[in-house]
């Protein structure tokens, strides 16, 4: 059986040599062929013919591994698709990425990663008086029928009219619980004073009640170990799961945002505000509440109010892309949406910086024949006006709230002029790259590419990309072709087998 294999495998491979040499005979480029031993978790390598390659590069996870730490296994296509599951106490899973997920119908999910699983189920909707400590259910969970859609899963009417939404994404996991105008309406006429609440401390709160692996050991985003048998509450750190032998990060809960489904339409930009989190135990059962200030929430204009908590991959996920505000240098890492804004006043300007990583880049010396990034351009701003250089460096670091941030970084010297109206929401790619990223592959063979956003100071142009906060399949892309020997003696052709 093995020799049948091997075999068909060779004959594949004189038959793709064969069709390259009668495409390149006749003038016609070379279909691409992935270098399936090149794969790198974010990144995908094409040989093109010769010593010529093709590399895409994505900011979050495309590839997975059953065991990450294994060096010899390859690394495999990630599917996000929910399909039926094959454990009988569950309806719903996904095994082919980076976490496993099942899930049940009355809104159970176990999430896995790395040997450490996080489990919890929605109960009721409420109000919590942060200052009292004080709780009113409001409803509890509806017995609604879930519809499921590719990677997304989703209970209409779970709550007054509320919509709750799972979302399997290749880093992460969301949870969105869309409070409708329907909702709205009911809320405001049934405000935490009409139990006895509050308006001023109250919270309008989702809960859950959740349990984990005990071995994994929790902590704030300092470090500091969190003490489950005492309430703990989170504003401005998350919760972390730190594994006890490898001492990385496993699984994260970071503070989300609850924000109008709008944001980033003309007078909704502010429409944003930070989620609260807390944790208490009682008879034996974790519990989590989270939520946002009401009076913040009725602040939003009329439309649907989005609350959003996420399970991270990691904890520095999301410092991966960001924008700066030019005139005081203020930094937003974590914001759905990444600004790219060219204007006349530097209160108005924002810079923008987009970072990958891969072990698979091309090496000091490459020639760069193609090189492009791809944003997804989000909602109505979509003109786009500055110069793109790359950061001068071999493994330059994440993205950090430090003012200045992305301004003070070292960039290249070349760059390359984006200009475009209108570009319409969806993918856009940006014009040729090539000339900044020479420079930077003549100087190192990089792991990390840091592309940075100088916006034009003579116009008024507004772009916003999505991010990998809001998903990481849709974050920047990076695509770069490249010529060098020296990436050929890499791979044999027993390894590219498409």
């Amino acid at each position: 059986m093995r020799l049948k294999r091997y075999t068909f495998i060779i004959l594949a491979i004189v038959l793709i040599m064969a069709m390259n040499i009668v495409m390149a005979v006749a003038g016609e480029e070379p279909a691409p062929i992935e270098i399936v031993e090149a794969r790198t978790r974010t990144s995908k390598t094409f040989s093109l013919g010769g010593d010529k390659y093709a590399l895409d590069v994505s900011m979050g996870s495309i590839h997975y591994k059953d065991d990450p730490d294994d060096p010899v296994e390859l690394w495999k296509d990630i599917d996000t698709t929910i399909t039926n599951s094959t454990r009988l106490e569950w309806q719903w899973q996904v095994v082919k990425g980076n976490w496993h997920l099942l899930v049940n119908d009355d809104t159970t999910v176990a999430l896995g990663k790395d040997g450490h699983w996080l489990g919890f189920r929605y109960l009721a909707f409420g109000y919590l008086d942060w200052a009292t400590k004080d709780y009113a259910i409001l409803q509890n969970r509806q017995n609604v029928a879930p519809v499921l859609d590719g990677n997304k899963i989703t209970w209409p009417g779970i709550f007054y009219g509320a919509t709750l939404e799972y979302i399997y994404t290749p880093d992460g996991f969301k949870e969105n619980l869309y409070i409708t105008q329907q909702t709205r309406d009911w809320l405001a006429a049934n405000p935490p004073s009409s139990y006895g609440l509050d308006n001023q401390t109250s919270y309008l709160v989702g809960a859950m009640r959740c349990d984990w692996q005990s071995s994994y050991v929790a902590e704030r985003s300092d470090g500091t170990t969190v003490n489950w048998a005492n309430a703990q509450e989170f504003v401005d750190n998350g919760v972390f799961w730190r594994h006890p032998i490898k001492d990385k990060i496993i699984t994260a809960l970071p503070i989300g945002y609850a924000y109008h489904e709008d944001v980033g339409e003309e007078g909704l930009e502010d429409a944003i505000v930070k989620m609260r989190y807390r944790f208490f135990t009682e008879d034996g059962y974790h519990y989590l509440l989270f939520g946002a200030k009401v009076l913040d929430l009725n602040a939003m204009p009329p439309g649907t109010i989005i609350i959003d908590p996420t399970v991270d991959e990691q904890v520095g996920a999301s410092s991966d892309d960001g924008h700066e505000a030019e005139l005081f240098g203020l930094m937003d890492i974590t914001a759905n949406d990444v600004y790219h804004r060219a204007n006349t006043s530097s209160s108005s300007r924002y810079w923008a910086a987009h970072r990958w990583t891969s072990e698979a880049f091309p090496p000091q010396g490459a020639t760069i024949d193609v090189a492009y990034i791809e944003l997804y351009v989000s909602v109505l701003y979509d003109d786009i006006n500055g110069d793109w250089h790359f950061e001068d460096g071999a493994s330059p670091a994440t993205l950090t709230t430090t003012a200045h941030d992305i301004s003070d970084r070292t960039r290249t010297t070349a760059s390359a002029e984006w200009a475009e109206d209108s570009m319409g929401t969806g993918w856009s790619q940006s014009p040729s790259l090539v000339s900044p990223l020479q420079e930077v592959v003549d100087s190192y063979s990089p792991t990390a590419i840091v592309a940075i956003f100088v916006p034009d100071t003579s116009v008024n142009k507004y772009c916003k990309s999505l991010s990998y906060d809001s998903s990481s399949s849709t974050a920047a892309k990076l695509h770069i072709e490249y010529i060098t020997g020296a990436a050929a003696a890499g791979y044999s052709w027993g390894q590219i087998i498409g």
